[in-house]
């Protein structure tokens, strides 16, 4: 290893110590990106370590952390989980980590950087991790933890690089518990366990319990379906979110859905065996709702959530009565006309299109018009309509009313979407420069790989000059890929589970049977004789959705037992 000398060759050839060059910067508070000088001041086996130009940081810490990475974090991780891309687009097989004061964030691993700038023009064009220097001394054990997170951000992006958010960051947290660093978020997540596992939020101040719950499952999992050094087989799997995770547990014979259910159960329960508990750590969800006497309540929740009723009632035989909504909405809206819509879908690192011929011979003018309702992670993915006139070689991107050219992050190809619409808006395009050919017109919806919000959906589309209006209540002649023609309705599926605590300090668990209807019901026999306390656990289980689910639940007095 060597520190700066401005002399000394880095190992294996490639920069040398005292390198001095321009890095672009993402401020993650106000989502724009910036250019700051750094020094490459040490080198290892496997990494550049840049400083900040504005910062000073020792040569002692530096390499105190450059051992720890070499000797235990990296080994370690790249054992059980793969490597990072090698040698990348930089031609070099080493990674950069770069110190330099960030907002918003301990560090981040920059995924843009994996491209050449011809594609993303804030690429730093190497495989790299970036630390905040303000906060983050190197070589201590919070400095290592965020480390071994950001690592593992890069071994994911290559082994499979559209994974959810959710995924992502639950195996960080996991990958740094497993080279020996505590996951901070759990306690986040005990607090408030009714957010939606397979949901990442766009506000960074609201991510604690999401870190906490991914974080958790990702143990949980690993723990209980083939210890922590198959997870590498869950990052190499290419199916991204719960579709991943089912193909991964198919080898164990499991299902999501009873995955997911036994681990609502495990968080409060935490027995000593078997699927309701944890053998390596203490865990007890902190947030549940007390019952002491009859209750009626109508509420809704997340879906991949769970929410505890804690029934402590008073001596005497209950009968427990629930009745969810049958159906849920995938979007946060209806279709502007008719049954249905077509939406983009919803996912990280997705590329939706929704593409069809327009024959614009004879006119001397055209335009396009149609409605549409959008909700996008704003600055970070957009969504675009392109028109090619060359059989789909090259695409040009139009410009709306409700459109930008903005780009604060490198990400807008052109004039996009972003943002949230708050409503359905007429938008209105020219296509006057394409009159006269035949040309291909496209909807496109990009994300990239961190946040995505209910995503891009269009109705009623018209170009009033060719006596085109498409309701889209059917088909037609669009080709979709990875749009979906929607009624914007899904079945909604609920779990409910019983934990009973027995007066002999026993507990069971059960599973409250619900019919097609989501309507089922319980009978609670021997409170006060039998039954110390029985703990309701209430999961929504629909996918493809950040929609709520609705729910009614009655506890009344009587029932034979």
């Amino acid at each position: 290893m060597e520190t700066v000398s401005g002399t000394v060759d880095a190992i294996g050839g490639g920069l040398k110590v005292g390198h001095s060059q321009p890095f672009f910067v993402n401020d993650l508070l106000d989502n724009t990106t910036y250019t700051i000088q750094a020094t490459l001041q040490v080198v290892s086996d496997n990494a550049y370590w840049y400083v900040d130009d504005n910062v000073t940081l020792s040569d002692e810490a530096l390499m105190k952390a450059a051992d720890v990475f070499e000797a235990k974090i990296r080994p370690d991780m790249v054992k059980s989980l793969g490597d990072i891309r090698k040698p990348g687009v930089d031609g070099d097989p080493r990674l950069t980590v770069l110190h330099t004061p960030l907002r918003a964030a301990d560090g981040y691993f920059g995924s843009s950087d994996e491209y050449p700038r011809s594609i993303h023009p804030h690429s730093n064009e190497r495989e790299m991790i970036y630390m905040d220097a303000s906060r983050l001394t190197p070589g201590t054990s919070a400095y290592l933890s965020v480390l071994a997170h950001e690592l593992q951000h890069a071994i994911h992006w290559n082994q499979d690089g559209g994974e959810d958010a959710w995924i992502n960051e639950g195996m960080s947290e996991l990958a740094k518990e497993q080279v020996g660093y505590n996951a901070y978020f759990v306690d986040s997540f005990l607090r408030r366990p009714d957010v939606q596992l397979n949901f990442w939020p766009d506000d960074i101040g609201a991510s604690a319990p999401h870190y906490g719950a991914s974080s958790l499952f990702m143990a949980y999992l690993a723990q209980h379906y083939g210890g922590y050094q198959a997870m590498g087989d869950l990052v190499r799997q290419q199916a991204d979110g719960i579709e991943g995770v089912e193909l991964y547990l198919s080898e164990y014979g499991a299902s999501f859905e009873q995955v997911f259910k036994d681990w609502a159960v495990a968080n409060y329960l935490d027995a000593d065996s078997g699927p309701y508990g944890y053998a390596d750590r203490a865990v007890k969800v902190r947030s549940v709702r007390p019952v002491f006497t009859e209750l009626e309540e109508t509420d809704s929740m997340p879906q991949f959530a769970a929410r505890y009723y804690d029934l402590r009632l008073p001596e005497g035989d209950y009968v427990l009565e629930f009745a969810g909504d049958a159906t849920v909405a995938q979007v946060g809206t209806q279709c502007h006309s008719g049954n249905r819509c077509w939406w983009s879908g919803l996912g990280d690192s997705i590329d939706s299109m929704l593409t069809r011929d327009l024959d614009l011979t004879g006119l001397t003018e055209a335009t396009l018009e149609f409605w549409t309702w959008y909700e996008i992670e704003e600055g970070w993915d957009y969504a675009y309509v392109s028109v090619s006139n060359d059989g789909g070689v090259t695409w040009e991107i139009l410009e709306g009313r409700h459109t930008t050219a903005e780009d604060p992050v490198g990400n807008n190809y052109g004039t996009g979407f972003t943002a949230d619409s708050g409503r359905w808006v007429q938008e209105s395009m020219d296509l006057s420069r394409f009159a006269g050919e035949r040309v291909q017109l496209r909807f496109e919806y990009v994300t990239d790989d961190a946040v995505n919000l209910d995503g891009f959906v269009v109705d009623d589309i018209a170009v009033p000059e060719l006596g085109l209006f498409d309701d889209a209540e059917t088909v037609g002649d669009w080709t979709a890929a990875g749009f979906q023609l929607i009624s914007n309705e899904l079945p909604q599926k609920f779990a409910l589970q019983l934990i009973e605590f027995g007066m002999d300090g026993s507990s069971a668990v059960r599973e409250v049977n619900l019919d097609d209807d989501n309507v089922g019901e319980a009978r609670l026999a021997g409170f006060g004789k039998a039954l110390e306390n029985v703990v309701l656990v209430v999961t929504p289980l629909t996918r493809g959705t950040y929609m709520p689910a609705r729910y009614t639940l009655s506890i009344t007095a009587g029932g034979d037992g």
